[in-house]
């Protein structure tokens, strides 16, 4: 099922913000890339960003649009704060919208009418809009974390508990993964993935040392985990989240490529370059020539469009 939000006030951009890039920014800059009105791609920058504004243009040049958010806290005397800013991204872009939020509140550099955009800001978090965006990404199991340093360690952040027992129990996965063809390791993965993913419909259960080893073993082979990311990339259950976000966290150091490239994968499908890039880098460290990673924090650094490696996926 597709959970479609239509943003078309200044309130529902600055609520949605926040669960597009998983976390609540804070001193940034924030651009999203439009293609025929969709929201395709969302960049962040830590202000003061005046000097990056041509890397901003560079990522973004190819996008029918964009909206703008500045986050700050800084004042600026009878004006909004990072005005120059938001000018050069005027001039050089197709801006849509763009919006300074402090606190709860939202305010519109485009917008003069003060019967819609108050001088005191508007607040956002509460309302129809921020409820209507909330309830579509959580049915979707997104929950913006509190700062980019948790979404980050989210991504790095290693379960030494549940590693010691998938390590344990990898060596009988991989025997037993070793024993099949191609085309029986795709009939294994097809029923791994339809009991785990009932299994994590209930938020409460956990991935089982056996089920990650297993699963682990199996995308070894970059053929079957390319059908992971197409099965996965398909659909928007929940679970199927949970599933990625468990397998990175118990996956043990050296077992943990495929897992994180294709979280890194499906995390830039959705939009999300910091986590992507987060996933990437995570791959990168240990092997340097891992081409789906690299192929990712590429497609990050240039802002390529999302819908170019969907493309590829399904070719």
């Amino acid at each position: 099922m597709s959970h479609v939000v239509k943003l078309t006030s200044h309130t529902g951009i600055a609520a949605s913000i926040p669960y597009l890039l998983g976390f609540h920014p804070a001193e940034s800059l924030v651009v999203i890339g439009l293609d025929d009105n969709r929201l395709s791609f969302t960049m962040r920058i830590d202000l003061p960003p005046e000097a990056v504004v041509d890397d901003v243009m560079r990522r973004l040049a190819g996008y029918d649009a964009v909206l703008v958010a500045v986050y700050t806290t800084a004042d600026a005397p009878g004006d909004l704060p990072c005005r120059s800013l938001v000018d050069l991204l005027i001039v050089e872009l197709d801006v849509r919208e763009a919006l300074l939020v402090c606190g709860d509140r939202v305010w519109s550099y485009l917008c003069a009418n003060t019967a819609c955009c108050p001088p005191e800001g508007k607040p956002f978090r509460d309302g129809t809009d921020a409820d209507s965006v909330a309830a579509a990404h959580i049915l979707r199991g997104r929950r913006p974390l509190s700062t980019r340093e948790e979404l980050l360690a989210a991504v790095e952040t290693q379960d030494a508990e549940a590693q010691a027992a998938v390590t344990a129990a990898l060596p009988a996965a991989r025997a037993a993964a070793d024993r099949l063809t191609h085309e029986q390791k795709i009939a294994a993965l097809t029923r791994l993935l339809a009991s785990t993913l009932t299994e994590l419909e209930d938020p409460r259960r956990q991935l089982t040392p056996e089920a990650a080893a297993q699963c682990l073993a199996l995308i070894e082979d970059v053929e079957v985990r390319d059908l992971l990311l197409q099965r996965l990339a398909s659909t928007e259950d929940p679970a199927a989240r949970r599933l990625v976000d468990a397998l990175v966290r118990q996956s043990p150091d050296g077992h943990d490529a495929e897992v994180c490239a294709a979280k890194a994968f499906l995390a830039y499908l959705d939009g999300d370059g910091v986590t992507a890039r987060a996933a990437a880098e995570r791959v990168l460290t240990s092997q340097p020539a891992h081409r789906l990673a690299a192929l990712v924090l590429a497609a990050v650094e240039r802002g390529v469009n999302p819908g170019h490696l969907r493309a590829l996926r399904e070719s």
